[in-house]
């Protein structure tokens, strides 16, 4: 039986250490930049628990301290980020429930991915996403995603769209994150991300100098009235989000397949359309995988185990 030994992490350096060693970087929340470019704004305590054999770090249940809520967190969680997990080196998967005996103190553990097997574990969420492969553009979609009036409903919408004067797409114009913000206030009001989170504002243009990104912009005549963000890592591409006038019917569902084309003719596998419903994504009918969490703010230990505790 391997000799396995937790302890918790709480220097910011060394946790990006342990986390650039164990982080499978499948998707794109497993990436230290985009984690960092959020959690910097807060720089709450990290408590990274860390299991080691003989000195070398095995596994990864990557935490933060939410001061606000008094309780941890998935680092850079703030229910923004998605398919947290235990990073885990290969041979050593039957020491995830060992994980959660390591907490100490209130925990919830949101927007998990692959935790069925956790004892506690239990459905909160899913995520929305499309299989891309073999579609040739958003128009392939819509007629492999979508059937009979509910497809033709949309076409029309769209074609609705170009009635009305000239449409003109563009692309990167990194200015125009301004006008997704402006638009997103416009529409959401005083429940604007922008507004809960103003730090967005920066957010936004450092994962797009970091990140294979594109900023998609509508035009209608001659005045720039919807904007999409999004990035691309590895084969999926992610709807990260839009802002547009609400006056202009339908202008969102068209961002969304807009990005949804650009995400095709990439190359991408995978949409990852976030998690969520927000009614348009059932519209779309998108495929759904579940996202699991962990609730131990209340009864997280009746008998609180060291951090530094032995198995």
């Amino acid at each position: 039986m391997k000799k396995i030994i937790f302890r918790t992490v709480t220097d910011i350096k060394e946790a990006k250490k342990v986390w650039d060693l164990l982080s499978p970087r499948k998707v794109l929340y497993d990436e230290w930049d985009f984690r960092y470019a959020y959690y910097k704004y807060f720089n709450y305590p990290i408590f990274f628990i860390t299991a080691y054999e003989n000195d070398e770090p095995v596994g990864l249940l990557p935490l933060m301290l939410d001061k606000e809520k008094n309780y941890l967190d998935f680092f850079a969680g703030f229910e923004y980020m998605e398919d947290n997990a235990i990073f885990l080196k290969s041979g050593y998967e039957s020491y995830r429930e060992n994980f959660l005996d390591s907490i100490n103190r209130p925990a919830l553990l949101e927007y998990m991915n692959g935790s069925a097997e956790l004892s506690e574990s239990e459905i909160h969420d899913y995520n929305y996403f499309i299989d891309l492969k073999g579609l040739i553009n958003y128009e392939d979609f819509l007629h492999q995603y979508l059937h009979g009036e509910s497809r033709r409903n949309i076409e029309y919408q769209i074609r609705k769209i170009f009635s009305q004067a000239d449409v003109v797409i563009s692309h990167g114009n990194m200015e125009d994150l301004d006008i997704l913000e402006k638009w997103n206030k416009v529409r959401f009001k005083n429940h604007s991300s922008f507004f809960e989170r103003p730090h967005w504002h920066d957010f936004y243009r450092e994962v797009a100098e970091k990140f294979d990104s594109d900023i998609i912009t509508v035009s209608i005549g001659g005045k720039k009235e919807g904007v999409g963000f999004l990035v691309t890592y590895k084969d999926i591409c992610y709807g990260i989000n839009a802002g547009y006038n609400p006056k202009v019917k339908n202008l969102g569902k068209y961002i969304t397949l807009l990005k949804i084309d650009y995400a095709i003719k990439k190359g991408m596998k995978t949409y990852d359309a976030g998690s969520g419903a927000f009614g348009w994504k059932e519209d779309f009918n998108l495929n759904t995988r579940p996202f699991y969490r962990v609730d131990l703010r209340q009864t997280f230990l009746q008998a609180p185990h060291s951090p530094n505790s032995h198995l």
